[in-house]
């Protein structure tokens, strides 16, 4: 899909898939700029660190360091071995930090309810990004 697109093929009319077009963009890029997908794999690697750290800071709300460390790997670990994330690339793996970063404003506003407004900016763009 994403070569498809980027040697100018139209998604949805001359190409089908059920996921939405930016996971197309980031593989037409990739095929473009390297020849490969490399930069999925390190788009990948960025998202899921990303995702680690917001599940960390939220966890870190509630308990210790130690233990919102070990949260954030177990979760982690527990969403990125399913079978269909195998292969890589997968459009959960890059809306992960997002959803995370949502749950870290809810959780935040929780803790500091003062905080209204700039916890629903945090929610808004990372549930908005998740729906993109």
């Amino acid at each position: 899909m994403g070569r498809g697109m980027m040697e100018g093929l139209m998604p949805y009319r001359d190409l089908f898939d059920q996921k939405g077009p930016f996971i197309f963009l980031i593989y037409g890029f990739s095929y473009t700029l390297c020849g490969s997908y490399w930069l999925v794999f390190v788009l990948e690697v960025f998202a899921v660190t990303a995702s680690m750290i917001f599940c960390y800071k939220a966890a870190l709300l509630f308990v210790s360091g130690k233990k919102a460390f070990i949260v954030s790997l177990l979760i982690l670990y527990s969403m990125c071995s399913f079978h269909y994330y195998a292969g890589g690339g997968h459009p959960s793996e890059f809306i992960l930090p997002f959803q995370f970063a949502a749950i870290y404003g809810v959780c935040r506003l929780y803790r500091d309810p003062d905080r209204f407004v700039r916890t629903g900016v945090v929610f808004g763009a990372g549930i908005g990004m998740a729906f993109c």
